[in-house]
């Protein structure tokens, strides 16, 4: 989709010169930085029990819920 926005000229410049860097647009850049501000990857926790990293997106998954869905697979 097109459209005009006002870019400050210091961030203009900085977004170009990483557009350049990475061989790539200024539209791509400025793409890419709107998913990670609008879109922001949650925080990894570390599980008190297992030590494991855990990323929480919603509601716990439960070892039924894995084999629910790997029953519905192999059906």
């Amino acid at each position: 989709m097109r459209t005009t926005v006002n870019l400050d000229p210091d961030l203009h410049a900085e977004a170009l010169a990483r557009a350049e860097s990475r061989r790539s647009t200024l539209s791509d850049v400025l793409n890419d930085a709107l998913r990670s501000t609008l879109h922001p990857i949650p925080p990894v926790e570390i599980d008190a029990v297992t030590g494991l990293g855990v990323i929480r997106l919603g509601k716990p998954i439960t070892s039924a819920d894995v084999a629910t869905a790997l029953d519905d697979d192999l059906a």
